[in-house]
């Protein structure tokens, strides 16, 4: 039976509570550019992000609390299918919680768990905010800002880093924030048909094409190829499917973005040395490809560990420490490339969001993820049939910003693993319901049961993911208060404390093995190193180190173990098959040494040749002694990497965590 639409009660924001907005929605972009001192061996996630976006949802549910009457209504005059589309989100979330009882590490489960609570308390409350006055030009102003901001941070980075070799700096500071920008470009864009003074017309223009530069000065190939697939929609669909007048000022805005995205391009390979976005794309700037040969092997992994687990997965966030055990199967059924892939690299995330999705939670955690968006398309498609196929241009922005998002998942290793790429992914999801259900006078509502529902579960996952971020903040503290502390004694108190309020935190088991190793006690070292390993910190470095540990503490045989499980995750591995060899001829196994030793050169030879005259330590009789000469003898892509992390952990304490992919 179709209902009336339920009486909407006035909610307004007022003058004050729009300006208190605009700075939180504003900060929560910015909040990652803030420089704030943390340990080096801090959690791979930062906790900063969380903790910042869970407060402000804390703060929105104290506002929502206070107007709990008038929200409820909001909600409940949605279309029942929205409703169908928060049972999906709660069951993909319910289903990820349940994964802990399978997965290996419960911890990063319930991370995953408590961020999508986030996202629904995200999507619930821009429902509500877009149904207030104000609230869609506060979330559009704080954007703007954010990214006016933001741009001239890149350009002030461009400015400063003139070292070619260097532009990896920009591409990892800034390749999350462009999945953001180019997500909200298209709905700044569009608002630019919504002001009606000139100069607040060219205010949103130059804050839209600001953001646009943003993903353009990322360098990021995904971002730049995904926000050009956003925008197309966006100009297409305004283009073909709204009223003439906007036709004409949405084809000018097309013209000024296509002549924007050329002139910024020829401008970056004409005025700065870094190589642009263009030439990462078609391989001037990286001959090698390195990155890109990464990801088809993670994607590839990804698929294996998906197969081996199709219905269930492996639990939600598991991914990572999934993935060596997944590579050693894979090698055992695949015929790779000669050499080996990304070994001093941590893969804690598949760089594609949907196959992660199916490889942590399986055909199920798929259809339920799945089922989300298509609820929203069957409604989507049901109003356009009775509006004629005219859709209003915010909608058309919206749908922009999903399908840039979407494109840039399956490539990106952020997607909905920054939760704030997420929450600004869902302020849009949100609009776009929004805009779906104003199309359509009479419908079948939500009910009054359900609203109340959702925002008592918002509050409390918005409070319980604050509680939960901010311990992994204390954990960062305490890690940092453990490493200015110079008696291992004293600082191993604090290093429990972070194990225990961050318990997924890898890398503060690296540095425990590495100070009790620097006091001798190899033993406990080589056990805090194998934790890391075992929380998805393995690399062939670390295994090497661990097998130097317990040889050191006299246990030769796991010292041996430690390297015969290396070679069946890395057996391609020319470091790591001449660092095993040399270890074998040590301790007098010289049969074994030399099957290890031609598998190396069978690899390659000069790199097989040049490690061994570095681990055996006859360099300077060869006449081979300073960093560029082995470069030169070694030839890997990353031989200066090696060389330096070598080289540190004969001194002081190696920094892997710049290793993380």
């Amino acid at each position: 039976m179709v209902k009336n639409r339920a009486k909407s009660t006035p909610l307004a924001l007022g003058a004050k509570g729009v300006a208190i907005l605009i700075i939180l929605l504003a900060g929560m972009r910015l909040s990652e550019l803030i420089p704030v001192t943390r340990s080096a061996g801090g959690s791979s996630q930062n906790w900063r992000l969380e903790i910042y976006v869970s407060v402000l949802l804390v703060i929105c549910s104290v506002w929502i609390y206070k107007n709990r009457a008038e929200a409820a209504a909001k909600l409940a005059a949605l279309d029942k299918l929205v409703g169908i589309i928060f049972c999906s989100l709660i069951g993909f979330t319910i289903w990820s919680t349940l994964s802990a009882i399978w997965a290996h590490s419960w911890a990063p489960v319930l991370i995953h768990s408590l961020t999508w609570l986030t996202f629904i308390a995200v999507l619930v409350y821009s429902i509500i905010l877009f149904r207030t006055k104000k609230g869609l030009s506060a979330v559009v102003t704080a954007s703007l800002i954010a990214a006016s901001i933001t741009a001239i941070l890149s350009l002030v980075d461009f400015y400063q880093v003139t070292d070619p070799n260097h532009a990896w700096l920009i591409r990892v500071k800034y390749a999350r924030l462009a999945e953001c920008f180019l997500t909200l470009s298209p709905l700044l864009c569009v608002w630019a048909l919504y002001v009606r003074r000139r100069p607040a017309i060219v205010a949103v223009v130059i804050g839209w094409l600001l953001s646009w530069l943003v993903v353009m000065l990322s360098t990021s190939k995904g971002a730049f190829l995904a926000g050009i697939i956003g925008h197309l929609v966006l100009f297409f669909g305004c283009i073909l499917l709204t009223r003439y007048p906007i036709r004409r000022k949405m084809a000018v805005l097309a013209g000024l973005w296509l002549a924007f995205t050329v002139i910024t391009q020829i401008a970056h390979a004409t005025l700065s040395p870094l190589p642009t976005t263009t030439q990462f794309i078609s391989g001037e700037a990286d001959p090698t490809r390195e990155t890109s040969v990464m990801r088809i092997f993670t994607w590839q992994v990804g698929w294996q560990m998906a197969a081996g687990h199709p219905l269930i997965g492996v639990g939600a966030n598991n991914f990572g420490i999934n993935f060596n055990p997944t590579r050693t199967v894979y090698h055992q059924t695949h015929t790779g490339p000669s050499d080996e892939i990304a070994e001093h690299y941590f893969p804690e995330r598949a760089h594609n969001e949907f196959l992660q999705i199916v490889a942590e939670l399986g055909v199920i955690g798929g259809l339920l993820f799945a089922s989300v968006f298509a609820v929203f398309l069957i409604l989507l498609f049901r109003n356009l049939r009775s509006n004629r196929f005219r859709i209003s241009p915010l909608l058309w922005a919206s749908l922009a910003g999903m399908a840039a998002f979407f494109a840039s998942s399956f490539v990106s290793s952020f997607s909905f693993r920054i939760i704030q790429n997420g929450a600004f992914f869902f302020i849009v999801f949100a609009l776009a319901i929004s805009e779906v259900d104003k199309m359509q006078r009479q419908k079948s509502t939500i009910g009054k049961n359900w609203p109340i529902r959702l925002l008592i579960g918002s509050v409390v996952g918005a409070a319980a993911a604050m509680v939960l971020f901010g311990m992994r903040g204390y954990a960062d503290l305490q890690i940092r208060k453990a490493d200015s502390i110079s008696r291992l004694a004293k600082a191993m108190p604090f290093y429990s404390s972070a194990t225990f309020f961050d318990p997924e935190n890898f890398f503060v088991h690296h540095r425990m093995g590495i100070r009790y190793a620097s006091e001798g006690q190899f033993a406990a070292g080589a056990l805090s190193i194998r934790k890391m390993i075992d929380k998805g910190g393995g690399t062939t470095l670390n295994y090497s180190v661990m097998a130097e540990y317990l040889a050191n503490a006299g246990q030769y045989k796991p010292a041996n173990d430690a390297f015969a499980e290396a070679v069946t995750i890395y057996p391609n591995s020319v470091f790591l098959r001449v660092r095993y060899a040399v270890y074998l001829e040590e301790r007098g196994q010289q049969a074994e040494a030399d099957v290890n030793m031609e598998h190396a050169i069978n690899v390659n030879s000069k790199q097989a040749n040049g490690w061994y005259l570095l681990l055996k330590g006859d360099s300077a009789k060869r006449g081979v002694e300073t960093e560029a000469e082995w470069t030169e003898v070694l030839q890997p892509i990353d031989a200066r990497k090696y060389y330096q992390s070598l080289r540190e952990i004969k001194g002081a304490d190696p920094s892997l965590k710049r290793y993380t992919y």
